[in-house]
């Protein structure tokens, strides 16, 4: 009988640590997951913003928009702040943003990672 009370309390301890143990990995598990969330995120932004080359950017704009937006690239830029530019891009609205401040603008969606960059770089709350 002593013996059968040994085995139950051994048997309901090592229950107790290991559901412990599983709370516990299954909290680290869904952090883990989270911070996993964040890291792809975060690389995601990063992606968008390195894409273009800044000095292809300005050559573009000067070359190609300049004449018909009647105004510097430097000016445009300044028309929004950085985190907007990264929304816009994000959403894929670039050239529709363009064209509403210069709508005799003709522009190819093939410039945008650098447009992008260039406007980025030059955005209000750069501290150029």
């Amino acid at each position: 009988m002593f013996k059968n009370i040994i085995i139950f309390t051994f048997f309901a301890i090592s229950l107790f640590f290991i559901g412990s143990y599983i709370q516990n990995f299954n909290a680290t598990s869904q952090t883990n997951i989270q911070a996993q969330k964040e890291q792809e995120i975060q690389k995601e932004q990063e992606n968008l913003v390195q894409i273009g080359e800044f000095s292809d950017g300005a050559k573009l704009y000067n070359d190609e928009l300049r004449e018909d937006c009647k105004m510097s690239g430097y000016s445009l830029a300044r028309k929004k702040t950085k985190s907007q530019w990264e929304e816009i891009a994000k959403n894929g609205k670039l050239a529709d943003t363009i064209t509403s401040f210069c709508p005799n603008a003709k522009f190819n969606n093939i410039w945008t990672p650098d447009i992008y960059e260039y406007l980025h770089k030059n955005a209000i709350n750069s501290k150029s």
